[in-house]
């Protein structure tokens, strides 16, 4: 028979704290934007540094990557070049069409990584010639490429430091799942970026298969939560505001009622290109904060108003997907990217900031060729939208209505959402961060959408609001007890199967036992934490297995869903009922020939992290033995 167990327990486990590391790098990977923060041994300012990209030192740059190619060794093709960023995307979309069998481009990758998507290591991206490669190498090429240049700007300091000399943190959406999560922690292996070898030099053409990567110095990479980074910088960078204004105050009481008001309880809502991330924490007794929110959010990012602007455009010249601009021009793909994701980009911007009260998105010259300035000029383009001189010109009311307006409204109800919560009276302020969510539109809207509530909730966009993230990863790194316990963001468990029992199984589960009396339910889901629930900073769950006959291996599999009720993981035809997000494998030496009964395993797993986290102690050992969650 094999593989009976118990109902969890739980227990708190107040184990050996994460030790602070000398160095940290945190990279926060934006759907539409890359940047990176470190603090190294003696900083002493406080703050973490920004690693400057290119001449111009900007802090922040498009996620978008060309690969330049080599030979095919090995049935791989080498790369023998990576650049980053505008760079890429400029010399991408200048390249002459003979020029791009040698390359390959990537922009916005991320946006596959959606909790609604199976993700695994066979998943792939197209390039922008149209050539499928592995998400999980290109997304190690973008790793590599951002700790090298970290390695290399640190190698004109005083006291050089290599890669292998930091802790990276990678920060992730909330609402990602296990799958994505891993997807980044492997990436991040592959990438090198742990180690002082050079790491993946090239790419596995598709259907030629790719291996999970050894797992080398995991202890040095976490993964952070994104609204969670951005909460510790909000509040640090908020206050330090606060006090400096506090002498030149002409009260001081109304400042430090300001600073006070900071801490009870506050909700993050972080809003970038590709997902909308709302939690919200409140500060408890001894420091840190408790994550009282399961996270909220969606995929409706801001590049959903790009999309909508790209939609509007195609409609209005009666082109669908630009179909035939595609199918009659070469340069088609990269005039689309330009006008779409550079020109009016660039616009959107300047329209969140409120430094234009309008949008005047440049047209390229492949497109007026292709289209002619009559069919431009006579275009269905909704009213306030109108074509002049080469330029689609968008006054800031049309602007709002066609393309901010659902990206905003999703955001405002899952804020309403969040806010129904319980421990939600407590809040108080509302930080907006992101490139999206620090707009002045997005923060016009939440606080009109406060008002009409009557809800007296401070709202704050901090400073350098979209690079709260990267930053907060660094110092949440420095602190990683600052998060005292987290809400769970859906049911968790495994499949277990027990004894029958007429009164509360379903007989269609049913199935024999060693010998003729005995019965069993299969398939029963055996929930280790349910949705909402508050986790405890270091706190485990705890079960009892027996291994299987002739086996020197346990595997089991964790379910999760975010319904509630769910009493087994398939359905009777063998249909899924919970998702299976990864397999523990666990080691089972047996060489005293013990029966599957004999042979007790206690596993722990924690679910306080941003990531699962799992051990197992062999009782006829009395010793810990390997233990792995394969989520790919």
């Amino acid at each position: 028979m094999g593989n009976t167990y118990s109902r969890p327990q739980r227990k708190i486990r107040r184990g050996t704290p994460l030790q602070i590391p000398a160095n940290i790098a945190a990279i926060d990977f934006g759907t539409t934007a890359l940047s990176l923060s470190y603090s190294t041994k003696g900083d002493v300012d406080g703050m973490p540094k920004t690693l400057p990209f290119g001449p111009d030192k900007i802090s922040r740059i498009p996620n978008a990557i060309l690969l330049q190619r080599g030979d095919l060794e090995d049935n791989k093709i080498n790369i023998v070049k990576v650049v980053l960023g505008d760079v890429a995307r400029d010399k991408f979309f200048k390249l002459k069409v003979h020029e791009r069998k040698d390359y390959i481009y990537f922009e916005r990758i991320k946006m596959l990584l959606r909790r609604e998507k199976g993700i695994n290591r066979e998943v792939h991206v197209t390039s922008f010639t149209g050539e499928p490669f592995y998400l999980l190498e290109v997304i190690a090429f973008i790793l590599k490429y951002l700790s090298e240049e970290l390695q290399e700007h640190l190698s004109r300091t005083v006291l050089p430091l290599k890669k292998n000399n930091f802790d990276w943190v990678i920060t992730v959406p909330a609402i990602w799942d296990a799958q994505s999560k891993r997807m980044m922690r492997e990436a991040a292996f592959l990438s090198g970026m742990l180690t002082e070898k050079e790491g993946l030099t090239a790419l596995t053409p598709v259907a030629t298969g790719v291996q999970k990567p050894e797992e080398v110095n995991p202890e040095k990479l976490s993964l952070a939560l994104e609204p969670e980074c951005a909460a510790i910088y909000s509040q640090a960078a908020s206050k330090k505001e606060a006090e400096q204004y506090k002498n030149a105050a002409t009260s001081k009481d109304e400042v430090e009622e300001v600073v006070a008001k900071l801490g009870k309880g506050y909700m993050i809502i972080d809003a970038g290109g590709g997902t909308v991330d709302i939690t919200a924490q409140v500060e408890v007794k001894g420091g840190g904060v408790e994550v009282v929110t399961v996270p909220i959010g969606n995929a409706l990012g801001g590049t959903q108003i790009n999309e909508k602007f790209s939609s509007i455009f195609q409609a209005s010249i009666y082109d669908k997907g630009f179909s035939s601009f595609y199918s009659q021009s070469d340069k088609a793909g990269a005039a689309i990217d330009k006008l779409v994701y550079t020109e009016f980009e660039s616009q959107k911007i300047s329209l969140g900031k409120g430094t234009h009260n309008e949008m005047v998105v440049g047209i390229s010259k492949p497109i007026m060729t292709f289209y002619g300035e009559e069919k431009l000029e006579g275009g269905n383009f909704p009213i306030g939208f109108e074509f002049e001189d080469d330029n689609i010109r968008i006054t800031e009311d049309a602007a709002e209505k066609n393309l901010f307006d659902e990206s905003i409204k999703s955001l405002i109800e899952h804020m309403f959402e969040a806010l129904k919560s319980p421990k939600m009276d407590h809040i108080e302020t509302i930080y907006l961060v992101g490139g999206f969510g620090s707009s002045k539109l997005v923060e016009k809207h939440v606080k009109e959408a406060l008002q009409r509530k009557s809800l007296k909730i401070q709202v704050i966009v901090p400073t350098s609001p979209t690079l709260a993230i990267a930053t907060g990863a660094v110092m949440l790194r420095k602190n990683p007890a600052f998060i005292k316990a987290r809400c769970a963001d859906a049911n968790y468990g495994i499949a277990i199967t027990e004894k029958f029992d007429s009164k509360k199984h379903d007989p269609a589960y049913k199935i024999k036992g060693d010998s003729n009396d005995e019965y069993y339910c299969k398939d029963v889901f055996d929930v280790f934490l349910q949705k909402g629930e508050l986790v405890s900073y270091g706190e485990e769950f705890v079960t009892q297995l027996c291994a299987p006959d002739g086996s020197e291996e346990v595997t089991l599999e964790i379910y999760s869903t975010e319904e509630n009720g769910i009493k087994y993981v398939k359905a009777p035809d063998g249909k899924p009922k919970a998702k299976s997000v990864g397999k523990l494998i666990i080691e089972a030496p047996n060489p005293d020939k013990l029966s599957w009964k004999e042979r007790q395993i206690d596993v722990m797993m924690n679910f306080s992290g941003s990531e699962i986290q799992a051990r197992a102690m062999y009782r006829s050992t009395n010793k810990e033995v390997k233990t792995v969650i394969d989520y790919l």
